[in-house]
């Protein structure tokens, strides 16, 4: 290699685009090929897609660089760049006629199959507009571009497809090695919206059909009954499930509703939530339209695959004059869903007061309901600060209001930062199931004796905000006994719909020495016995899953050296008894133990709120401060960086602030990013007209 290709490379590193030029007028060599083959080419249009790299590469490609040379792992500077999100770039090298078609190795694989790990739609749009085959198949498992699409969950990319001239309905068939279309795909990685999506494409093959659904997302009431009168299937669904029923009740329409309820339309039919019209006409608050479909003998109490009713729905958002409608209609008060929430815990959950005001006037209403996790809607409002909605529970004294005064004044919960998704790899857990995972919490704040954690219930405040933020369905456990946490381990490692997430953190916040916590009943656990359960020979469903154990507990009697002890600090360490729950020491187990087998933990990391030896520190009204650390330090950072990498900045802001420092161990642990998804209720009700709006009216 001379000194001028020495000076190219080193300019392109520096993004000098004048360098570039400069080495090149002195004989650099434009096509100097690397130790894994890569060429200056190569290396800008992995760069970064900006205006100084694309200079230096116009002027590589006007000093004869090759456009189309494939690197020794067969990439094209076209495929580096479709990978990695360059759009400008990609457009660049096409005017300089980059080809399309060239396959990289024997892989199968095009530039329009990399830019599908992108949820973008210029890059795809530009490949194809250049010639790009959508039809084209990988090697390996004859996998399209739509595939790998609805495989990342990415809906631009799949939609760009979907959208440009040269689709065609038959690409919605294509099938992989597996025999899966791209919608079986979307739905087995959890991508539901977008295999909606896919199937709503499949749906519509004639033109009456078209017509009905122009019809209606237009709102035109005669163009909706030409199409009917013409043919047009009243209770065709739009996509897999979502009838046009579902459609015009989610507009809120509601003469597109008395159109399509005169031509006899299903108004018990279900979406894929096993939403009926009623229940999304409820949800929006759509008044007129739910009095129009109970007239119409819509049934107020049909239940949502989750046991969600109307009437719930319609809290949730606090539609007060729904709720009203619904509860004069025979909408059941106490009706619970399948985590045991009745309307009334859902409208202290989101501090719903005028609907918890219209729940409390019936004198049916059972305001001492307690739900899955043993508490009352009181209960709930209290723990989240509503305290309007407290006094309209109208269960409240003043003794009691003074505690959760002092406990709420200085609890700001932290707000997540939402990001884009990071795709799945060798290296990289699979994370980007809906609901994200579980999360479950333990936390024993009462204890025989006088041994009470005070201000530990604003740490399930944080942990349960935080996670709901994020998309991840959470169970709280609050005060049990050794059996009792056993026995919620084991149903936990059970549940069937671990199968269908991807994650599940757990959080076991106690008193805690030596590696094991206390329980209600004065006994302890050990980590150990704790992670047994979900090994991948007892728990299969979270084989080859990230599986994350915070323990937020004293691991010792003493007091770091550096730690800022303030008058109002409490720690987590109280005397436990150095015994099992047979009264045998560790030392004194039987010798048989050492010979028994076990499998080897995979998959799992142990985070602790101190070292070996340390105690842990608490403040009685905001909580332990590792707790409250690591959520702002997850809800700024998830959409960034990896659990092992934010475990890091929590340990430096622990040690900045002069607190304990925390501990991290872990066992075959890839990179996990939790994603953080916006999750609310409705919101697939939301996306179902979202997608619907996007459909491709071309005839």
């Amino acid at each position: 290699m001379g000194d001028a290709t020495a000076q190219l490379l080193a300019a392109i590193s520096e993004r000098d685009e004048v360098g570039v030029l400069l080495a090149l007028e002195n004989g650099a060599n434009a096509n100097f090929s690397g130790r894994l083959g890569g060429r200056p080419l190569h290396t800008a249009a992995y760069d970064r897609d900006s205006e100084d790299v694309m200079i230096m590469m116009d002027h590589l490609l006007k000093h004869n660089a090759e456009i189309n040379a494939q690197n020794k792992q067969g990439f094209t500077p076209l495929m580096v760049a479709s990978l990695n999100g360059h759009e400008n770039i990609v457009r660049m090298l096409l005017q300089y006629d980059a080809d399309t078609e060239i396959i990289r190795g024997t892989t199968g694989e095009r530039a329009l199959h990399l830019a599908m790990n992108k949820n973008g739609s210029g890059i795809a749009t530009a490949l194809l507009d250049a010639g790009a085959d959508m039809n084209a198949q990988t090697s390996e498992d004859n996998t399209t571009p739509l595939h790998l699409a609805a495989n990342f969950g990415n809906s631009l990319s799949a939609e760009a497809l979907i959208k440009h001239p040269t689709f065609e309905r038959e690409i919605l068939q294509a099938r992989n090695k597996a025999g899966e279309t791209p919608a079986k795909v979307a739905t087995r990685e959890g991508h539901h919206n977008l295999a909606r999506r896919l199937h709503f494409a499949e749906a519509y093959e004639t033109n009456i059909d078209k017509q009905m659904i122009t019809a209606l997302l237009s709102g035109k009431v005669e163009d909706l009954e030409s199409a009917l009168n013409n043919g047009a299937d009243v209770n065709k669904p739009t996509s897999k499930y979502v009838t046009p029923l579902h459609v015009a009740a989610a507009k809120g329409s509601l003469s597109l509703v008395q159109v399509l309820l005169k031509r006899h339309a299903d108004v018990e039919a279900l979406d894929n939530d096993g939403y009926t019209p009623l229940m999304v006409a409820s949800l929006r608050g759509y008044i007129d339209v739910v009095e129009k479909l109970i007239a119409f003998r819509a049934e107020t109490n049909n239940e949502s695959y989750e046991g969600e009713t109307a009437l719930h729905l319609a809290v949730i958002h606090d539609n007060r004059p729904v709720v009203r409608s619904l509860l004069n209609n025979g909408a059941s008060i106490n009706k619970r869903t399948k985590d045991g929430s009745t309307p009334l815990h859902l409208a202290a959950k989101y501090n719903a007061i005028g609907s918890a005001e219209e729940l409390v006037k019936d004198r049916s209403c059972n305001k001492d309901e307690r739900n899955a996790n043993g508490h009352t809607p009181f209960e709930i409002a209290r723990k989240r600060g509503h305290r309007q909605l407290c006094s309209v529970l109208n269960v409240e004294d003043e003794a009691d209001a003074d505690v959760y005064e002092l406990q709420f004044q200085e609890v700001i919960k932290p707000r997540v930062t939402y990001g884009e998704i990071k795709e799945p790899s060798l290296k990289i857990y699979k994370n980007t199931s809906r609901p994200r995972g579980k999360v479950l919490i333990i936390n024993n704040i009462k204890f025989e004796g006088k041994n009470f954690r005070h201000g530990a219930q604003s740490d399930t405040i944080y942990l349960n905000d935080l996670f709901e933020q994020m998309g991840y369905k959470v169970q709280v456990q609050e005060d049990l006994t050794r059996t009792q946490t056993l026995k919620v381990l084991e149903d936990f490692s059970h549940e069937e719909d671990l199968k269908d997430i991807d994650s599940v953190l757990f959080f076991f916040l106690s008193h805690g020495m030596e590696g094991k916590f206390l329980t209600l009943d004065g006994k302890y656990l050990e980590e150990s016995e704790v992670q047994e359960f979900f090994k991948n020979e007892k728990c299969p469903h979270l084989k080859g899953k990230p599986k994350v154990f915070v323990f937020n507990f004293c691991r010792g009697e003493f007091v770091e050296n550096r730690t800022k002890v303030h008058l109002q600090t409490d720690t987590d360490s109280k005397a436990i008894g150095h015994t099992d729950e047979k009264g045998m020491a560790p030392s004194e187990k039987s010798k048989d133990d050492k010979n028994k087998t076990t499998d080897a933990p995979k998959d799992m990391l142990s985070i602790y709120a101190s070292t070996d030896g340390i105690k842990v520190l608490r403040h009685p009204t905001l909580g332990t401060f590792f707790i409250k650390i690591l959520c702002q330090i997850f809800a700024t950072f998830a959409h960034r960086y990896d659990i092992l990498d934010m475990t890091e900045i929590i340990c430096n802001q622990m040690e900045r602030e002069y607190l304990t420092t925390p501990e991290t161990r872990h066992y075959h642990f890839k990179k996990f990013f939790l994603n953080p998804v916006l999750l609310k209720a409705g919101d697939m009700a939301k996306d179902t007209e979202l997608f619907i709006a996007q459909n491709n009216n071309k005839d």
